[in-house]
């Protein structure tokens, strides 16, 4: 048993802890690189980890996608009837 797994890690001369120190330097360099990584962090530590400011992130996030898609829509609407509205033609009848 011993002699097999000896073997299988020792193959062409490349041993389990050579490979092992190489995927740990790999993955310790790809956490330095990426300042993607820290930005995640920041945003999960600020706002996901406690429940609390997790509740607070998705009602603020429903309250302004809400008005934003009720801002958005209304403007939709009055661009696409422009002058068939009672607030455009008001002046006319109006004295």
């Amino acid at each position: 048993m011993w002699i097999f797994h000896y073997y299988t890690f020792t193959i062409h001369n490349f041993s389990f802890i050579q490979y092992y120190r190489k995927k740990h330097r790999i993955i310790t360099s790809l956490h330095k690189k990426s300042s993607n990584m820290t930005i995640q962090r920041v945003i999960y530590n600020t706002f996901f980890k406690r429940t609390s400011t997790f509740l607070l992130t998705i009602v603020a996030g429903a309250f302004i996608f809400e008005r934003t898609l009720d801002i958005g829509t209304d403007a939709l609407f009055d661009s696409y009837n422009r002058g068939k509205q009672w607030k455009d033609i008001k002046h006319k009848y109006e004295n």
